[in-house]
């Protein structure tokens, strides 16, 4: 279990951070809710880790150009994600259990 989640029951919230691009972060900060795209899957990282810069999420995670540019953090519900690996780059990510996830408490950090 991670530190992000640390003693979290599975319905407690747990902060976690996602990349995206300008365009998107304004719709989901307004629907409040992380639609997956790729693989049908949500992927994030624990908020406590460093706020990467745009060049180095993309090529940490291998978005797209511009995918790393808008950062939100939010909370999520641990039992709505699992820690795994990209299956990429080997670097230890969290993944949506489902296609979407209700996010609450959204601060866009850049």
């Amino acid at each position: 279990e991670s530190s992000a989640a640390g003693a979290a029951g599975p319905d407690e919230l747990i902060r976690m951070r996602h990349y995206t691009s300008v365009s998107r972060a304004p719709q989901i900060m307004s629907d409040q809710i992380l639609h997956g795209r790729d693989q049908g899957r949500v992927f994030m990282e624990d908020a406590r880790r460093k706020v990467l810069s745009p060049r180095e999420a993309e090529s940490l995670y291998q978005l797209g150009r511009g995918r790393g540019r808008a950062v939100i953090e939010f909370d999520v519900q641990r039992s709505a994600v699992y820690e795994g690996k990209n299956s990429r780059t080997g670097e230890p990510e969290w993944v949506s259990r489902a296609r979407s996830i209700v996010i609450y408490n959204l601060e866009r950090i850049r």
